[in-house]
């Protein structure tokens, strides 16, 4: 449609008279012809980044699990059967994760190592237990050790609080303040 001056028309939604294409408000009735959207911009916006984030949070998770699933383990992740842990002293270790986390977990993570420490806490379930170790950092609230996954879950059962143990395992990393150590085998 047009009107005399040969500008495109459209019919209001609420009068039903003819208006301006590209009016925003009818003339005669003032309804609102913007989108909802378009009414409320900042519940737009707001609503938009609360979806963004409950994808990104979702798909970021699934995509670790399904990376973890289809990429082979390589070499620095999963060590040979005939590899030599590499020896270190606890205290000595962890303080080097006080004293600069990122360069520890440059210099360690995916590293097959050796420690003797003290069982402070054996926790989780049967089929999925972790054992930390007490802290044996310099600093008050220093980091601290724990093997998340065992190779073989039933030697958690044999332990006991403030045991002293030989522990050979992979190093994943720093969080919160305690390395994780994954594969762990109790000697």
């Amino acid at each position: 449609m047009a009107d005399e001056n040969n500008q495109p028309t459209k019919k209001c939604p609420s009068c039903q008279k003819d208006i301006p294409a590209g009016a925003k408000k009818c003339p005669y009735c003032q309804s609102d012809l913007r989108t909802w959207f378009r009414r409320h911009p900042i519940l737009t916006v707001l609503g938009g980044l609360v979806i963004f984030f409950v994808v990104v949070s979702i798909g970021g998770s699934s995509k670790e699990g399904e990376q973890e699933a289809a990429t082979p383990k390589t070499e620095t992740e999963t060590p040979k059967a005939q590899e030599t842990p590499t020896e270190v002293n606890l205290r000595e270790f962890l303080n080097e994760f006080d004293n600069n986390q990122l360069a520890a977990e440059e210099k360690w993570s995916g590293k097959l190592i050796e420690f003797t420490g003290t069982v402070s806490n054996i926790s989780g379930s049967s089929s999925s237990p972790y054992v930390s170790f007490e802290s044996e950092s310099d600093e008050f609230l220093g980091a601290s050790v724990t093997c998340r996954t065992l190779k073989d879950t039933s030697q958690a059962v044999s332990l006991e609080n403030r045991q002293r143990v030989t522990v050979s395992g992979v190093v994943k990393g720093q969080s919160l303040g305690t390395v994780v150590i994954n594969d762990c085998v109790f000697k």
